[in-house]
């Protein structure tokens, strides 16, 4: 126990550090942008009014990728500060946390690009990456067969096309710019999937925004609250009713109401996909709470519990449709 709370204050020592140093750099990166520009003026101004216009654009751009790339540059270097920091906190925290309940905990696996694919809940992409993996079984009670699952967190990501004339220029310029991929991130956050039923042979998506391809059909669900919340599409009415009972709506709508963001699921041939854009690193820790009075870890568990209990309530329906 004493092993363990010193470890907690070394780890807490380890956050205040990360966070302190991560103020200095921004303020230090924000002096030396003011100082940067101050000289510009002081010795180059004249020289700046005497340009011809496609000029003053071409160095103004280089200017503002300058101040881009230093601020870019600063944040990798915080990111690479906190790997330490964060691979101590989940060793600490969350592995012990999973392990207890029987699953395997992998932090630098992501999750299978197929499964991705198959869902049908993303738009195409250029790149995947992805980590903190949790994967298990939640065994029957009836039957001993279970519910195999596992999630993550990911980034969808599509390469920009550069819409400037200047980025050859730039490039040439400024070496470090060229081995940064412009990116859009399409999507971030956890992603699920689980055996559902293999009896169940359709096609059924609940989405709390747009509409997925194929030839489906729009429905309506017996709770106004769920028909609200989301969009409900399916190929086969009688199996979409037997999936969405009335246990299992309300457990979505917990997850949407804990998560306060976009969920779309899809229920594919016996499996279950779900797609929850958190927009952040769900499982990574938030350096500026204290790990003793406001620890982090307590809310990266709640959001798991409320995925788990998704797969107990796939569990109990799967029971039901077996027993039939």
């Amino acid at each position: 126990m004493e092993y363990k709370y010193k470890t907690l204050l070394e780890l807490e020592k380890k956050r205040q550090f990360l966070n302190n140093s991560s103020f200095i750099n921004s303020l230090l990166s924000f002096i030396f942008i003011i100082l940067f520009l101050v000289l510009i003026l002081i010795f180059y101004g004249q020289y700046f009014i005497n340009l011809n216009y496609k000029d003053k654009i071409f160095l103004f751009i280089l200017i503002i990728l300058a101040i881009k790339l230093l601020f870019s540059t600063s944040k990798e270097l915080r990111t690479n500060k906190s790997k330490e920091f964060n691979k101590k906190f989940k060793n600490y925290f969350l592995k012990p946390y999973l392990e207890k309940k029987g699953f395997i905990y992998k932090p630098y696996y992501s999750v299978e690009k197929i499964d991705l694919i198959r869902s049908r809940l993303f738009r195409e992409f250029d790149y995947e990456n992805g980590d903190d993996t949790i994967s298990g079984e939640i065994k029957s009670i009836k039957n001993g067969n279970g519910v195999k699952f596992y999630f993550g967190d990911i980034v969808l990501k599509n390469f920009k096309k550069e819409e400037n004339n200047y980025s050859f220029l730039v490039e040439t310029l400024i070496p470090a710019y060229r081995s940064r991929k412009r990116t859009d991130i399409i999507f971030q956050g956890i992603f699920f999937k689980a055996d559902f039923n293999k009896f169940i042979d359709s096609n059924t998506f609940i989405m709390s925004f747009g509409a997925p391809k194929g030839n489906l059909k729009k429905i309506k669900v017996d709770n106004a609250l769920f028909n609200e919340k989301f969009r409900i599409f399916s190929d086969d009415l009688q199996n979409a009713f037997y999936i969405l009972t009335p246990a299992f709506m309300e457990r979505v709508l917990e997850l949407y109401n804990h998560f306060k963001t976009d969920i779309s699921i899809s229920f594919l041939k016996g499996i279950i996909y779900i797609a929850i854009e958190t927009g952040i690193n769900s499982f990574e820790p938030d350096i500026t709470k204290s790990l003793i009075t406001q620890n982090p870890a307590k809310n990266i568990i709640k959001d798991i519990e409320k995925i788990l209990k998704i797969i107990e309530i796939l569990r109990i329906n799967s029971e039901n449709y077996n027993s039939k």
